[in-house]
């Protein structure tokens, strides 16, 4: 029995070849994922994934497990992750096996989806600013008219092979991610339930206490003691990642030394932002360790920790893929006002190349998703206010424990100020 009531050439009894010519049905995005809709599945309007996967839900036998109190995301980006907050979000929709229907597609419903398709775009252009800044008008208007897509394919692999030879994680790190958050998550109950909930000091109290007995009451400088050689490992693969990009050694060399100290540290929340967890909020750092926010504001401030978890939250939002999410982290790195340059129109024509790459790519991925790339370039304009976060974050740590622990050379070195945009 067919499970769509959407019009086809075999429910009008027509081969593909003798169909007439027609205007493809308009559908509301698919009601579980949020991606695009290929029919009217089992009662709702759903992409071919999802129907899929309720089918197979049907046929099966035991019921699903959350490991995460059912309320997991399920939007398409990680719809494969929880089998359980999926088929849950499926049946309180309305889908259902006796609500598979034949027949027409009928003019009700077909009105019905174009004035939701209607209200979704004028939503959506809503939701873009009114008037774009300067800056991104200009971006905008250098993009080719005709793609040269051999030379941005190029551009891409040599950018992917030069990430791929730096980064410090296999290609399965964020596929793992649900997996080690669960294994936290458990442990972290765990130890409440034995020990109750105890939560860090404040910072001037554990400062006080340490000074004057010497105890690590929280184990705070062991974390910290951990985090340095690893953090310090992330630092190196980031910069030789940076030196490998197209272009970038042709600089000046004081232009790279300042492009690296401003930009290393604006491109690990876009690269990782897939590690926060907003819902639990907790973070699995680029090594592999999870921590809670509470005790990552205990290192770096609550303040400074929101900001990193709000524009996290927004970059998930972009549902970037991997390569997409890398392009993105490459042109973070070239634009001219983030410090003093000797040769700012050779960084603006590295910064055009990596726009038109990432623009190229959005098209090739995601051909309906008009203003991916304007929203990608919001991001990044978001991205000047958290540089100044990471500022404050860097003061504060050396505040901290800079006559407590050995800060390596590169810290310092990383950390010194080149630019009067980010004095404190």
């Amino acid at each position: 029995m067919a499970d769509s009531d959407e019009p086809s050439s075999s429910d009008q009894g027509l081969s593909p070849r003798s169909s007439p010519v027609h205007n493809p049905v308009m559908l509301p995005p698919c009601r579980i994922c949020n991606e695009r809709a290929s029919g009217f599945h089992y009662g709702v309007n759903t992409c071919e994934a999802c129907k899929g996967f309720f089918r197979r839900s049907l046929k099966k036998k035991n019921e699903y497990k959350c490991s995460y109190d059912g309320k997991c995301d399920t939007q398409s980006s990680r719809r494969n992750t929880c089998a359980a907050c999926r088929y849950k979000k499926c049946i309180e929709v309305g889908m259902s096996k006796s609500a598979i229907k034949t027949g027409r597609y009928t003019h009700e419903k077909k009105t019905m989806n174009i004035k939701e398709v209607k209200q979704l775009e004028q939503a959506e252009r809503a939701a873009l600013p009114r008037e774009p800044s300067p800056d991104m008008v200009a971006l905008l208007s250098k993009l080719p008219v005709q793609i040269n897509e051999n030379k941005y394919e190029k551009v891409i692999e040599h950018i992917l092979t030069a990430y791929q030879e730096q980064t410090m994680h296999t290609v399965n790190f964020f596929a793992n991610i649900k997996e080690k958050e669960a294994t936290y998550l458990e442990e972290k109950q765990l130890y409440k339930d034995m020990f109750g909930s105890l939560k860090p000091v404040p910072a001037e109290e554990y400062i006080k206490i340490y000074q004057s007995t010497g105890l690590d009451i929280d184990g705070r400088r062991e974390l910290v003691e951990h985090m340095i050689p690893r953090i310090e490992n992330g630092m190196r693969r980031c910069i030789a990642f940076v030196k490998a990009l197209p272009g970038f050694q042709s600089l000046p060399m004081e232009d790279q030394m300042s492009l690296i100290k401003i930009s290393c540290k604006d491109m690990w929340p876009i690269l990782y932002h897939k590690g926060f967890n907003h819902e639990h909020r907790i973070v699995t750092l680029f090594w592999g360790d999870t921590v809670d926010m509470e005790t990552m504001c205990a290192i770096h401030g609550q303040e400074n920790m929101e900001a990193v978890f709000t524009f996290t939250s927004c970059i998930k939002k972009l549902n970037l893929t991997d390569e997409e999410t890398i392009i993105l982290a490459a042109l973070s790195i070239f634009f001219t006002d983030k410090c003093p340059l000797q040769s700012p129109k050779q960084v603006e024509t590295m910064q055009e190349l990596m726009t038109e790459t990432l623009s190229y790519l959005l098209q090739k991925m995601h051909p309906e998703r008009r203003h991916q790339l304007a929203h990608c370039l919001l991001s990044l304009r978001e991205l000047r206010t958290l540089s100044s976060v990471f500022r404050k974050m860097e003061h504060k740590f050396v505040m901290m424990w800079g006559d407590k622990i050995d800060i390596p050379p590169l810290f310092r070195e990383m950390w010194s100020p080149c630019s009067p945009v980010y004095d404190l």
